[in-house]
């Protein structure tokens, strides 16, 4: 599998998120500690 369409979008699927590429760091982490915070409420 080769990514072709680097974007920096992130993915969720159920309790996986991830990134793209290393174009998505700040997208992910944006997304993982809105994630987390509806963990903890």
């Amino acid at each position: 599998m080769n990514n072709e369409a680097i974007s920096g979008q992130v993915h969720i699927d159920r309790n996986l998120i991830t990134g793209d590429s290393p174009l998505a760091a700040n997208n992910l982490g944006i997304v993982v500690a809105d994630e987390l915070l509806k963990q903890v409420k």
